[in-house]
């Protein structure tokens, strides 16, 4: 089986294997395995740090559709 041929296949599959199949391929390009770690680390410190803001009152929390909303006005003003 060539390379084309695989990909159709691979992309054949269902939306969660795909995601297994891709994670275990940059899993084995080492140069990418350990940025992948880091970032996993770095987000999840993050997702820390905000939820802590959150919950001792420092940030508000504002419904999505609002601030999707107010970015697409501000790239609405930024092309006008």
């Amino acid at each position: 089986m060539n390379v084309a041929e695989l990909e159709k296949e691979a992309l054949d599959l269902p939306q969660k294997d795909r995601a297994v199949l891709a994670q275990k391929l940059l899993l084995t390009l080492d140069e990418h395995s350990e940025a992948i770690a880091d970032w996993d680390l770095i987000w999840a410190e993050e997702a820390r740090r905000r939820h802590e803001q959150i919950a001792d009152g420092e940030v508000a929390c504002r419904p999505a559709a609002e601030v999707f909303a107010d970015a697409r006005e501000r790239i609405r003003a930024l092309n006008a």
